[in-house]
């Protein structure tokens, strides 16, 4: 087979990543136009369906509870109750949420519920329409696992776009979700049942009936018989796990075997509104097609958040005709001892239970221990990130200024950098730099996680290292990463090999234009992330350790050039998009008008993470210029060298 693209694979990525594809959306049909696109260039017979579908898509929702001072931030569930205004009435604490009550006792019990809202740690469909039945006004749904974020999800009892009759089953209630930190808040002040207090909770959603696409590529084979493979392409929010990499994986699909002769015909489609919608897309076409489906089609493959950070193995779940066959394919491709095979169940546009398809196939992918099972999410390969506004391409940007001794951010009297110290979501202002403190060893070992004495750099000058360690540079190249370099001093050209920077702009401090440099490498990271937007940008800012130099570290002169710096940190952060993490640190210190020396002066560097990009959770071990890297590297999914000897900050 004809080797696949990552090029093509990143480009619908990188295309994808920046529309938000909910259901019926503009983005939604300009991710259809980019697939029809595609597929005309490589002169792939395409199709397109269009039907119209119910949606229900999240606003917003709060929650406030009696006695307590804040307003809950919430998600309602798509398909719950519209209710601007709010619903207020008393707490019912459903401490048997999950439980398979006996009739008599469920009776008991949800007796006590009507007329309240009830709060607990299920929202699945089934549970809400029991709520429904004992006349319940809401139901708050409490997320178990610690992840700080919303999660979207829904709450319909119908599959696809509801007849007259069915669609008087949805909820007449608000149904809405918060983070299990503010589950921490609230319990404490709950009792099983029925509850003194009273909560009101406002929902806004968007419903309506929207004009949906189905693109689908139909490759013919020597038979009429066809393989029908599958993939949703709306998303909630950018949805980049779920379900971007999904399409741009059954796209280079269709491109490779666009390419051969097939036995059997492929027909390769894309979902409209799988997330707001309840497949309604997938279920449409499948009454559409329903004859042909059902006298030709073999097989159905299921394509759903194939590509996750964290997600290592994979299974899948199917109808059981080709299951210990497709095992031993999966065990011999990927090396996996053990290969998770779960009955087929219904989910993720598994609509086709109608025709009489004998193939259902539908792929898992599961994180290695110790990590599997951790967060309470059944997609994007188990990431927290699942069904939230947090499922983005991440990307990092790295902001290193020359020079900057940690003592100096708040002595250099910027008010920006004071209210960073406080905000950040991590610091160490302990941090540890190499032997000697010098500028090149010390990129040399922050961007090669090993120590002078190992890569060979010792001053600042650069020599090719007698025994060669790829770099994070190669690291990220080599994962498809696309890295660009804006800095002012020139030897940092050598940090990385030739061909592997996607850009690389050097403005050089000398010749007359000192800070003035420094600002205009700045701006065009700034230029570079709103139209780029390179996975990887290093920022390197130098004014501050030639100041240092000239007039002394500490100086008058060189705590102004420090607050400068911070100037151009605060200007590139407002215009740094959310995907990217941000991580800004120092090469070394200095004393008096000099570095080098081992030193404490010298030697210790800020490692700051600002309140930005998607939050982790952080070692509180001591951590070296050497652990960046090998950051860097886990943030980006991107394999750590087997020579780095530095660890990763975040867990």
């Amino acid at each position: 087979m004809e080797e696949l693209s990552r090029e093509c694979l990143m480009e619908t990525l990188d295309v994808f990543s920046g529309l938000k594809r909910i259901g019926g959306s503009e983005d939604e049909h300009r991710a259809c136009g980019y697939l029809i696109k595609k597929l005309q260039e490589w002169g792939i017979p395409c199709r397109v369906y269009e039907c119209d579908g119910y949606v229900s898509t999240p606003i917003e929702a709060s929650v406030t509870v009696e006695g307590m001072d804040q307003t809950f931030e919430a998600l309602p569930r798509s398909f719950s109750a519209h209710c601007p205004d709010g619903v207020t009435a008393p707490l019912f604490y459903d401490v048997h949420a999950h439980d398979q009550l006996k009739p008599r006792q469920e009776q008991d019990w949800y007796a006590g519920a009507r007329g309240c809202i009830v709060i607990g740690d299920n929202f699945y469909e089934d549970y809400v329409q029991k709520l429904r039945g004992y006349g319940v006004k809401g139901l708050i749904h409490l997320w178990t696992s610690e992840e700080p974020v919303l999660h979207y999800e829904t709450v319909s009892p119908v599959w696809g776009t509801a007849e007259p009759e069915n669609g008087k089953t949805y909820p007449d209630f608000p149904v809405v979700g918060l983070r299990s930190c503010d589950r921490e808040s609230i319990l404490p002040l709950l009792t099983p049942g029925a509850c003194s207090r009273t909560a009101t909770v406002r929902s806004v959603l968007q419903c309506g009936c929207v004009r949906l696409q189905i693109p689908v590529a139909e490759l013919a084979g020597e038979t009429p018989e066809y393989v029908l493979v599958g993939s949703h392409y709306d998303s909630w929010d950018y949805g980049v796990t779920d379900n971007a990499t999904g399409n741009a994986a059954v796209l280079e699909l269709a491109r490779v075997l666009s390419q051969k002769q097939l036995r059997r015909g492929v027909k390769i489609a894309w979902w409209p509104a799988h997330s707001n919608g309840r497949y309604a897309g997938s279920t449409w076409y499948c009454d559409e097609q329903f004859e042909d489906l059902d006298a030709r089609c073999v097989a159905l493959v299921n394509m759903d958040s194939p590509g996750c950070m964290g997600a290592q193995e994979i299974g899948f779940s199917t109808s059981g005709v080709a299951g210990d066959t497709l095992g031993d394919i999966l065990r011999r491709c990927t090396g996996q001892a053990e290969v998770v095979i779960r009955p087929l169940g219904r989910g993720s546009d598994l609509s086709f239970f109608g025709p009489r398809i004998p193939i259902q196939v539908s792929f898992d992918f599961y994180q290695a221990p110790p990590n599997r099972g951790r967060w309470h999410c059944a997609g994007s390969g188990g990431g927290w990130w699942w069904h939230s506004v947090e499922d983005t391409m991440d990307k990092v940007l790295l902001i290193l200024v020359d020079g900057m001794r940690p003592d100096s951010i708040a002595a250099c009297g910027s008010e920006y950098a004071d209210n960073m110290l406080k905000s950040c979501r991590y610091k160490d202002m302990q941090a540890k730099t190499v032997f000697p403190s010098v500028t090149l060893p010390c990129h040399m070992s922050l961007f090669h996680s090993v120590v002078p004495q190992r890569h060979g750099i010792l001053t600042n000058t650069f020599v090719p290292m007698a025994r060669p360690v790829d770099g994070l540079i190669e690291k990220l190249h080599n994962a498809g990463k696309r890295c660009a370099f804006y800095y002012t001093w020139e030897q940092l050209r050598d940090l990385a090999k030739p061909g592997m920077l996607d850009c690389s702009l050097c403005s050089a401090m000398f010749h007359g234009q000192g800070i003035k440099a420094d600002r205009t490498v700045t701006d065009a990271a700034i230029a570079a992330m709103a139209a780029e937007k390179p996975d990887f940008i290093f920022l390197y800012l130098g004014w501050a350790d030639e100041t240092g130099h000239r007039f002394g570290w500490m100086s008058e002169e060189y705590l102004d050039i420090v607050s400068e710096e911070w100037a151009n940190i605060e200007r590139v952060l407002a215009a740094t998009p959310e995907e990217y993490k941000v991580l800004i640190t120092a090469d070394h210190g200095g004393h008096d008008m000099n570095h080098g020396s081992d030193a404490p002066e010298d030697m210790t560097i800020p490692v700051i993470i600002p309140e930005h990009g998607s939050p982790d959770e952080f070692t509180s071990e001591p951590i070296s210029i050497l652990d960046i890297a090998p950051t860097i590297a886990k943030w980006l999914g991107a394999a750590p060298d087997e020579q780095w000897i530095g660890r990763p900050i975040v867990k």
